[in-house]
């Protein structure tokens, strides 16, 4: 207000003039750093080895050599190449009787070479993007190397009653809407009734390898658990359950279909059963139970009943029919 104020006694004074570009640059202020310009450049003296110069340092000459063979053979690899396009072209367009028709000769080479760029690419993207969820499925479930099956030591059971279970083979998966099958099996005896989540907390269990891409898998394991203690003060409700799931790399797994067998009416066999909840798929395998009781109650006058034939393994013809869903 006092600086448009005719009646003001307060005067300023005018601003300072600044030095003109052609002018030396002035001297800086004490505790305060002068930036440097473009003109230091030239003034400056030329420090090598030091990352705070401006100047930059000369190439060793080793360095030198080596970035001028690479430079060479780049050379030389582009040029047979441009030499090789030029051969196929003046052989694939000599018939050629105009220009257009050599043109567009041409233009197919072009059009066939980005094709088969394109083909290859697309190859290699795929077969990495493979590769990788391979890596991350295997790693998610903790196997180091392919066929590799880990059997838990947890909940160690003192009594002596066990179940031996072999899983042999699954057949005719039910394929999922997107994606590809990778099916496990997890393996436990539990209480007749009880949850799966509750059956594998409670109990000890055996989770078999992953079958990468394959709707048919094989293992032929056999592996031996023990009874808990709860199944052991109630062995009438021991149930060996199998189940079979899809493994995936970055969600949840996803249940394909489930065996249930009830020891104390089958304490031992070899049979194919039906997935409950697979639609036609089925399991092979065999099992043999010690400790477990059978339940009484048959047709032999002795009130139990007979023991079925376990065949040592199982024939060709019968794994044909298993894969068939018949047996």
């Amino acid at each position: 207000q006092r600086r448009f104020c005719p009646r003001a006694r307060v005067q300023r004074a005018p601003p300072p003039l600044r030095p003109s570009p052609v002018s030396p640059p002035s001297a800086p202020r004490p505790g305060l750093a002068r930036r440097p310009c473009a003109s230091d450049r030239q003034r400056a003296p030329r420090q090598r080895g030091s990352c705070r110069s401006w100047a930059t340092p000369r190439e060793s000459p080793q360095r030198l050599s080596r970035t001028m063979d690479w430079l060479n053979k780049a050379k030389d690899k582009a040029k047979g190449a441009l030499d090789k396009a030029a051969t196929r072209v003046n052989e694939e367009t000599a018939s050629a009787s105009s220009r257009r028709e050599k043109a567009l000769l041409v233009g197919a080479l072009l059009r066939d070479k980005v094709v088969e760029k394109a083909i290859d690419t697309h190859g290699a993207l795929s077969k990495a993007a493979r590769e990788a969820h391979d890596h991350v499925l295997l790693m998610k479930h903790n196997q180091g190397e392919f066929g590799a099956h880990t059997v838990s030591d947890r909940d160690a059971c003192s009594s002596t009653a066990s179940v031996r279970i072999e899983v042999l083979s699954v057949a005719d998966l039910k394929p999922e809407a997107m994606g590809e099958l990778d099916p496990y099996c997890m393996v436990t005896v539990g209480k007749q009734g009880v949850p799966w989540a509750a059956k594998v907390a409670r109990n000890p269990y055996t989770k078999l390898s992953v079958c990468l891409r394959d709707r048919h898998p094989r293992w032929n394991v056999a592996c031996r658990l023990g009874l808990s203690p709860e199944c052991s003060a109630d062995p009438a409700s021991a149930e060996l359950t199998v189940r079979v799931m899809n493994a995936h790399a970055t969600r949840s797994d996803t249940v394909l279909g489930e065996v249930r067998i009830r020891l104390q009416e089958e304490p031992l066999g070899a049979r194919s059963f039906r997935l409950l909840g697979g639609g036609f798929a089925s399991l092979s395998m065999r099992w043999s139970s010690t400790g477990v009781q059978r339940s009484n109650g048959g047709g032999d006058g002795t009130g139990q009943r007979p023991m079925p034939h376990v065949p040592s393994s199982l024939t060709k013809h019968d794994m044909g029919l298993c894969r068939q869903g018949r047996w």
